[in-house]
């Protein structure tokens, strides 16, 4: 009967490493498609390192980038990029709150070299069973690169949701975009600020689809855009 009991003891012990072993790091992959810089892939995963921090990590892919190139007469253009970012940082987890501060350098693939820091960057998101809040903080540096044309920003977006039922979510969304010099645009301080309603649906097991529509606030960005204040961003989620 020992040897039995001992056999099955040994047997727990074993599925429940193997259980722990077969868990998925939890990660996923994400379509953006917005206002500020056109279409983006992303992909991530989060490495427990206990039940509440965590090493997250990410990578982020967009075309539509500001960079430079020198024309034939020697001069400095500005250019879309192949640009991919690498970010890493701890993930905290409190009960309903999720900190992630992370910092990137970004690529521009064609240029083969390195242009961009994104740091900080902070990630915040806070839980309920009806209410949901999101914010984002980035900080793009492109003067380390002694890149004379993009300017350094400071981007962020918050939005508030309330849960409806286990579909559909929806509430208001604010985005704040700040120039620290004048490369690029040529303009200091407040280079947008769309304010507007965020929608999130389900969308099938592990999806969710998220729509922004925003109304510019910022007169000289409608102007800048022909008097056009929409603003948007359509996103595809998928986590594993």
């Amino acid at each position: 009967m020992r040897k039995l009991v001992t056999a099955l003891i040994l047997l727990t012990l074993s599925s429940s490493a193997l259980a722990q072993e077969d868990k998925p790091i939890p990660s996923y992959f994400r379509i953006d498609q917005d206002y500020l810089l056109g279409t983006q892939l992303w992909a991530g995963a989060t490495y427990p390192l206990s039940s509440k921090v965590g090493l997250a990590t990410g990578v982020f892919i967009v075309e539509n980038s500001p960079s430079v190139t020198t024309d034939a007469a020697g001069g400095s253009r500005m250019k879309n990029s192949w640009y991919g970012e690498f970010d890493l940082g701890p993930s905290l987890t409190l009960g309903p709150v999720s900190l992630t501060p992370m910092a990137g350098i970004g690529f521009d693939w064609a240029d083969r070299r390195a242009v961009a820091l994104n740091v900080p960057q902070l990630y915040t998101i806070v839980s309920f069973h009806k209410i949901y809040f999101e914010s984002w903080v980035w900080t793009l540096l492109f003067s380390p690169f002694k890149n004379p044309i993009a300017s350094d920003y400071i981007h962020t977006r918050d939005w508030v949701l309330y849960k409806l039922n286990d579909t559909i979510g929806i509430g208001p969304q604010i985005e704040y975009t700040y120039n620290m010099n004048t490369r690029g645009s040529g303009m200091k301080g407040t280079v947008g600020m769309p304010l507007g309603a965020h929608i999130e649906l389900a969308f099938g097991a592990g999806n969710s689809l998220g729509l922004f529509a925003g109304y510019e606030l910022m007169k000289a960005v409608r102007n800048a855009a022909g008097g056009n204040a929409a603003e948007g961003r359509i996103t595809f989620v998928h986590n594993f």
